[in-house]
Order: C-alpha cells, then sequence, then structure tokens
C-alpha cells in the first residue's frame, strides 16, 4: 500500500508540474489584419503593384491634396474617408479597370467612383507646376551629357513630345479638335535621342493602364486625369518606385521615318544643316 501512495505522490508532482509548465506558456495572440484598409493588409510590393505609388508616397499625397478636398457622404449617409477616395481613384488609373468594376470590388456605386475620381484627379492635378517641370538651370550641364552620350546629339538638356490618349468624342462643334494625325521626318541620330521621351510615354500609360484605354468621362474629367496621371508618374520616378516588369516601347524604332512639319521651316532647316555640319 505504501508503494502505491508514493507512485499516486509522484504522479500527482508530474502532474502539478506539468500544468505550471502549460501556464507558463503564452500563445501567440492572432491579430486580423483590417481587410478594408489595404495600407494595412497589403506588403509593400502587392501595394505597389495595385496603387503604382508606396504606402509612403500615397500618405504624403494624402497629407498634399487634403486641404483641397471636401468630406463626402455616399448614398448610406456615410462619410467617405479621404484615404479611401483617393486609393479608389488611383486604383481606377493604375488598373484600367471600368468605374462599374471599380464600384463591384470597393463596394461602392459606379456614380460614387466616378465622383471620386474626378475630385480626386483635380485635386492632384492643381499643383502639376510643383511636379512637372523643366530642369533647374544647375543640372543643365549633367543633363546635356547624358543626352549627348546617346547618339551625339549636342545641346539637348530635355525632350518636348506628346502622346495620345484616347477619349470618347466630346461632340458637337469642337469635336474635330480631337482628332490628330502624327507624322515626323528624323535622322537616325535625332531619332534615337528623342526615342527617350517615347519610352518615357510608354512607361507613364504602363505605369497607368488606363491611359491605353479610352477614356469614357467627361472632356472636363479626362483632362484632368491625364494631368494627375502625369504629376503621378513624377512623384513615382521621384521616389525611385518601379514597374513590375520592364517596358520596350512599341510605338517606335530606330528605324522610324516619318514627315515632320517641324524640320519644313526654313529657320529649323537651317538649324539642322548646322548641326549636321558641325558635328556629324
Amino acid at each position: 500500500m505504501e508503494a502505491i501512495a508514493n507512485i499516486l505522490d509522484l504522479y500527482a508532482d508530474v502532474q502539478e508540474q506539468d500544468l505550471n509548465e502549460i501556464a507558463e506558456l503564452r500563445v501567440p495572440r492572432i491579430i486580423l489584419a483590417d481587410r478594408s484598409d489595404p495600407m494595412a493588409y497589403l506588403c509593400e510590393g502587392e501595394f505597389i503593384m495595385r496603387y503604382r505609388l508606396s504606402k509612403e508616397a500615397v500618405r504624403d499625397l494624402l497629407r498634399e491634396i487634403t486641404p483641397r478636398l471636401q468630406r463626402i457622404r455616399n448614398n448610406r449617409g456615410c462619410s467617405v474617408p479621404h484615404q479611401l477616395q483617393l486609393l479608389v481613384a488611383l486604383r481606377y488609373m493604375a488598373s484600367g479597370n471600368f468605374q462599374i468594376t471599380m464600384g463591384d470590388c470597393c463596394e461602392m456605386s459606379t456614380a460614387s467612383v466616378s465622383k471620386y475620381v474626378k475630385i480626386i484627379a483635380m485635386a492632384i492635378a492643381r499643383p502639376a507646376s510643383h511636379h512637372i517641370h523643366f530642369p533647374e538651370p544647375d543640372e543643365a550641364r549633367s543633363l546635356g551629357s547624358q543626352f549627348y552620350d546617346i547618339a551625339g546629339m549636342p545641346g539637348v538638356i530635355g525632350c518636348i513630345d506628346g502622346s495620345h490618349v484616347k477619349i470618347i468624342s466630346p461632340g458637337g462643334d469642337n469635336a474635330e479638335t480631337y482628332r490628330t494625325q502624327k507624322e515626323r521626318n528624323y535622322n537616325a541620330a535625332h531619332v534615337r535621342t528623342r526615342n527617350v521621351i517615347e519610352r518615357a510615354f510608354g512607361i507613364w500609360k504602363r505605369r497607368f493602364a488606363r491611359l491605353s484605354i479610352p477614356l469614357r468621362t467627361k472632356l472636363s474629367t479626362s483632362k484632368v486625369i491625364i494631368m494627375a496621371c502625369a504629376v503621378l508618374h513624377n512623384i513615382a520616378i521621384s521616389r525611385r518606385i518601379s514597374i513590375e516588369d520592364d517596358f520596350e516601347n512599341p510605338e517606335v524604332g530606330e528605324h522610324y521615318h516619318g514627315e515632320g512639319e517641324a524640320h519644313n521651316a526654313a529657320g529649323g532647316l537651317h538649324r539642322r544643316q548646322a548641326l549636321t555640319e558641325r558635328w556629324f
């Protein structure tokens, strides 16, 4: 009987020790991510893939445009946070999805998405001069050297060009104003040098896919969306935010030849000949 009692006491001691060890164990606390806030549940890479800007860039942009925004209520009478308005607009510009698709994903009406896109685009486009400007004088020498290294074209510190963004016809008497034809006639060095801006436009449209799909918004809204995408693109470049895949411009190559009205002018032709004789 004494042996049995000792065994029971030993078992009780072991059981008490196990319980104490279990009590000392800390079960990790499970924290569920807020699925309503992409800033919280998306990692940095996933966030950039969807919104084309980093989380820090979006926060800074939100602080910049907030003074120009008003609190807006949705159809349920709830106030829509400025951050959500901004993220909806950025997603629309980055993805190229239709507004009805965006509304379904964000649980908003198409009218609400349209309203936020316009308001946010206008708020971003207003300070465009802070983000879109010609190089400063102290940058000119370095830029001139970089452009010269491309194909030996002297005296170049920047490229100015245009790119077509399709929109629906605005109708009315001015409808034909928005139908254009683009023709060029450059020599090989000029083409290779100006390819810099052609690639820039290509990357811009790759970053914001909405620009590669006909904009079906009102003309006034389409204009501010395009300007807002230009501002956002420059913000991304200034923060060295790259897009996922490398871009190869399909629109123009080194062997492109066309007819350019700018080179038909006597002054332009004279300057071109002078450059050719001196440098080529």
